[in-house]
């Protein structure tokens, strides 16, 4: 039953009727249609006998036997788990039958059937209705014509001159008159006076009458005649624009015959002594006026057709492109000293962008019937297309040249749009005339190259048949050939090599700039990617080139804008029938969307550097209530670092607001290499500290307490957040909601450093018992060994010159530690904290310019025990070998690019359980956030100290695999909030890193365990 017969629509139709009668009260007493619109997508809700009416049982009976065989299948596998789990942690049963059931390619079938068979419905009952307006005005204006002139309409009959007389309808008697009087044998006034008469008569009257047989013969014979010609058009233009598609259809086939007939019996051209066509020439006038009264109603006729049977829509098709495929060879009384003209000659010079074929081939409802017919009976009307290249002046004299430019851009348009869809590319190859072997797709795209690449610049040149070919042909060229140049190119964005290649080539502003114009107008992102803008922009927004061509084709504003209509303004474009809900959640579900952007947009240390590095903060005295943001900085300054009461008064949710931008600023400070640029200009944890003090109350007793509320609770997280660095098991992190009972929030707030210790790990209490001194030693011995371990090896490895990729280099680091030997692993000294920040306290920019700390450089510091000898020593043996490449980044700035994306997505690829991945870029991209920083805040630091010393030791090639390790132990979140789509927030804000007993498992999964490769390598070299 997936396919509606002629039986079923109607059925269909009859029972929408009866839906509509039924609720016709409810519609019709609504305000506008917006409301109407409004009451029937909420019917099921509101109206208690929804499921009583004869439509609804028969759409649920249709659903039911077309995917009552997919849903019983996808219930049977999910029940037996055919790889796919359904657990607590993902969806319910019922959920995932219907996302499969929904991918499936019946549903989509179903759906496309349905859609439009209710169109072709739909439609039929606005025309019916239309119709049966027209009728009760035509009887209104009857009787009132009958009541007020009847003494006229019956005197019609017997007088000739009555028919220059203006009259509401007609008789029999008069058409059959008037189809005499248009004889050809008749004399020329007579038939003249014959026309002017019709002409007043009503369309659809006479297309009714008996006699129009022989009506419209001699109206095709009047056609062909220069005198009586324009009074035939005037008819058909009257008809085409007041009469429907089953009358104007009789009119548009005859002056399609009637032209037809002209160019197959009539000589149409012009000698090749004059050298060109002069269109004030009376035939050629002629023909030209009725081409273009053919090419409006071409160009018009796609609006309504839809709503009349698909037979009349193909009549008009077919006998258009009947005349179409006719070619001089066609026609009789040609000779050698003539140069023949054929109709595509008129159409190109009336529409020489083929907007007629544009529009015809938009929808599917006529652009199957096209596909169809010039794959059956006219694909001479392909193969009749021209590749000549001369210029096109508007004038009235055209010579041969350019007439055969106009061909040859018309038959540019055509193929053009024919090769957008797949059947029309399956219409290749083609047999051209004068050509012996038929033009192929590809020959037929090696022309257009050649063609661009023959003439690569403005001027003239000269074609290997001597003929000039200037810059108007050029530019349509590549007009027509940019767009779908940019549109493939963009598709590179998506993968990291790429994207990479976009970025070498200087190819990435054009194609963001291309991007940008889709996503204004509401298309997809481009016309093969299947990936949304959410992806495309992550993609590009994580290296410095792809931000500055999102910043600079207006892409950032836009998103801007689009958060702050949404935060502070609302939608304008919903009624206001009652007040807007405070919202529940920290952030409203209305901005959640522009929330993810942001994130996605700022994930990337490189895009806060381009879009905030050296950005002063605006700070203005006064802020306009209509003034809205346009940039990164203007949501810093207005949602973020709110330190003045001008800031909190020009918004009108203030607290909603703040909180949103506090929540943005929490997952970049997840970025260490953003934090320290945050810090660095803004001084932000100075602000946050001053607004919790700001929110103390002074107690008699000398204690501070605080007022609890969402900001407060929300900023104390994003301090702690801030001045704290570990690993799950090093630092605690308060939560952002509140208990139930009595203390709704036990957890110590602060507004002075340092930070409460309930926040972090004192090693030196834990190390009081017996246990915890035993974990103490254990942990200082682990770092010890691994030291002296990375030591070595790297001594070994860099005394052989074979292993030696780089030339010795000084390190240009400047490394001011304040902790110094005090720094002990898994957690950092009072002293270090009483300087504000661990990340303060590691200031190690490099001067050659790489936009970021150097991470692996403060981790081996510290693995060294605090010894900068040592460490130094280390990092410059080991900037000689390959696998510094990888795991140093700043080592290789700006000398040799590393594409580790690339190599993430090839592991992820050929990992079994991990397909969901190659579709979530998302993920690639914060594996490269945990390499960059070293896993710092995501893993302690023992777990830290065995993933540096394994890819030293063993090869880069375990950074993936330890990324791997990490995503397979997050596999059940990451599929729970791809679901939710906040899956960079929670890779970012999660606090759930910690292996405890699964991190061998985890490690191993298949790669070989590090501790036995550390083990074995231990055994050789000591």
């Amino acid at each position: 039953m997936s396919q509606f017969s002629a039986e079923d629509e109607a059925e269909l139709q009859c029972l929408l009727r009866q839906l509509l009668k039924s609720v016709k009260e409810r519609i019709s007493g609504a305000p506008s249609v917006e409301c109407a619109e409004e009451i029937l997508l909420h019917l099921e809700e509101t109206d208690k006998n929804f499921h009583n009416y004869e439509f609804v049982k028969y759409l649920r009976q249709y659903v039911e036997s077309t995917l009552g065989a997919v849903i019983e299948e996808e219930t049977d596998n999910c029940t037996k788990g055919d790889g796919h789990v359904i657990g607590s942690g993902q969806d319910t049963l019922v959920h995932a039958v219907t996302r499969r059931t929904r991918e499936s390619a019946q549903y989509k079938q179903m759906m496309q059937t349905l859609k439009q068979t209710m169109m072709v419905i739909v439609e039929s009952l606005i025309n019916k209705f239309e119709e049966d307006q027209l009728k009760k005005e035509e009887m209104h204006r009857k009787s009132q014509h009958e009541q007020s002139s009847s003494h006229y309409t019956d005197n019609c009959s017997d007088s000739d001159s009555s028919f220059n007389q203006s009259y509401a309808f007609i008789k029999q008697e008069q058409l059959q008159v008037i189809s005499e009087k248009l004889d050809p044998s008749r004399p020329i006034e007579v038939r003249w006076e014959a026309l002017q008469s019709l002409c007043c008569a009503p369309p659809s009257d006479v297309l009714s009458c008996e006699s129009w047989t022989g009506l419209r013969r001699n109206l095709s014979a009047a056609l062909a005649d220069p005198d009586l010609s324009d009074k035939v058009l005037r008819f058909f233009a009257k008809t085409f624009s007041s009469s429907p598609l089953n009358v104007t259809r009789e009119i548009y086939t005859s002056l399609v015959e009637s032209l037809e007939s002209d160019f197959m019996y009539h000589k149409i051209g012009f000698s090749t002594e004059s050298a060109g066509v002069d269109v004030n020439r009376p035939d050629i006038a002629r023909l030209l006026k009725q081409m273009r009264l053919m090419n409006d109603f071409q160009k018009e006729v796609t609006t309504f057709w839809i709503r009349h049977p698909e037979k009349y829509m193909e009549e008009i098709i077919e006998s258009t492109l009947t005349l179409l495929s006719l070619h001089p060879e066609h026609g009789i009384g040609n000779h050698g000293s003539e140069k023949s003209l054929d109709p595509v000659h008129f159409v190109s010079l009336l529409d020489i962008k083929a907007t007629w074929f544009t529009k015809w081939m938009h929808g599917y409802y006529s652009r199957t019937v096209v596909l169809r017919l010039l794959e059956r009976k006219y694909k001479s009307v392909v193969s009749s297309r021209r590749f000549h290249k001369h210029i096109l002046l508007i004038r009235s004299f055209y010579s041969a040249k350019e007439l055969e430019y106009a061909f040859f851009v018309h038959s540019l348009c055509v193929l053009g749009r024919l090769l957008m869809y797949t059947n029309g590319r399956k219409l290749f190859p083609i047999k051209v005339r004068k050509r012996r072997d038929p033009v192929s797709l590809t020959d037929l795209v090696v022309i257009l190259i050649n063609i661009m690449y023959q003439h690569p610049n403005t001027s003239y040149a000269i074609h290997s048949t001597h003929t000039a070919l200037p810059l108007p042909f050029l530019l349509n060229c590549r007009v027509a050939w940019e767009e779908v140049l940019l549109d493939n190119l963009l598709n590179f964005a998506a993968t990291p090599k790429g994207l990479l290649l976009l970025q070498q080539t200087g190819a990435i502003h054009e194609c963001v700039t291309y991007m940008f114009s889709r996503f204004t107008k509401k298309l997809q992102v481009s016309r093969c990617e299947k990936f949304g803008y959410g992806v495309m922009v992550t993609q590009v927004a994580a290296t410095a080139p792809g931000i500055v061509a999102l910043h600079s084709s207006g892409f950032i504003q836009a998103i801007v804008v689009e958060l702050w209509s949404t935060l502070e303004c609302g939608r304008e474009d919903i009624r206001v029938v009652h007040p807007k809900s405070t919202p529940m959640d920290p952030i409203d579900r209305s901005c959640l969307k522009s929330f993810v952007t942001l994130v996605n947009l700022l994930s990337s240390p490189h895009a806060v550097w381009e879009l905030l590095g050296h950005q002063a903060l605006p700070n203005k005295i006064e802020y306009n209530l209509r003034e809205m943001p346009t940039s990164i900085i203007d949501v810093m300054d207005r949602l973020i670092v709110i330190s003045s009461d001008a800031k909190i008064h020009s918004l009108f949710n203030y607290e909603q607001s703040h909180t949103f931008g506090l929540r943005l600023l929490s997952v970049m400070c997840c970025s260490l290499d953003s934090l320290l640029l945050l810090e660095s200009q803004y001084k932000l944890s100075d602000i946050l500290l001053q607004s919790q003090k700001d929110n103390a109350i002074d107690s008699p007793s000398g204690d501070g307490y605080y007022i609890i509320d969402g900001l407060t609770v929300e900023r104390n997280h994003l301090l702690v957040r801030m001045s704290v660095t570990g690993g799950p098991s090093e630092r605690t992190l308060p939560p952002r909601a509140l208990d139930k009972g009595s203390d709704p929030y036990p957890w110590p707030m602060f507004s002075s450093y340092p930070v409460p210790n309930c926040y972090v790990l004192d090693v030196t209490k834990a190390s009081r018992s017996k246990q915890g001194k035993k974990l103490w030693a254990c942990s200082v011995l682990f770092s010890t060994v691994l030291a002296d371990l990375v030591e070595r090896a790297v001594l070994h490895l860099s005394s052989s010159p074979a292993n030696c990729f780089f030339s010795p280099a000084e390190y240009k680091g400047q490394c001011q530690f304040k902790g110094g030997n005090n720094c002990v692993p898994g957690v950092y000294s009072k002293r270090s904290r009483s300087d504000r920040s661990l990340t303060r306290a590691l200031l190690g920019y490099l001067r050659g310019g790489y936009p970021g700390h150097d991470w692996f450089a403060s981790t081996v510091f510290l693995l060294m025990g605090g010894d900068v000898g040592r460490s130094l020593s280390l990092l410059l043996r080991f900037s000689r070998l390959l696998p510094s490449a990888f795991l140093w980044p700043p080592r290789v700035y700006n000398h040799i690019p590393v594409d580790k994306l690339a190599s993430f997505l090839f592991i992820f690829n050929h990992q079994p359980h991990f397909h969901y991945v190659i579709f979530c870029l998302l993920l690639v991209q914060m594996c490269i956030q945990w390499l960059s920083q070293c896993f710092w805040n995501y893993l302690d630091w023992p777990e830290i100290c065995q993933y540096l010393a394994t890819c030293i030791i063993l090869g880069p090639d375990y950074q993936v695999y330890m990324c791997i390790a990490v995503l397979k132990h997050l596999q059940q979140d990451i599929l729970q909030h791809t679901q939710t789509q906040d899956l960079q927030v929670f890779l970012k804000v999660s606090n759930n890193y910690n292996y405890n007993d699964n991190s061998a498992a985890a490690l191993t999964s298949g790669f070989l365990q590090p501790s036995m490769s550390v083990t074995l390598f231990l055994s050789v070299y000591s």
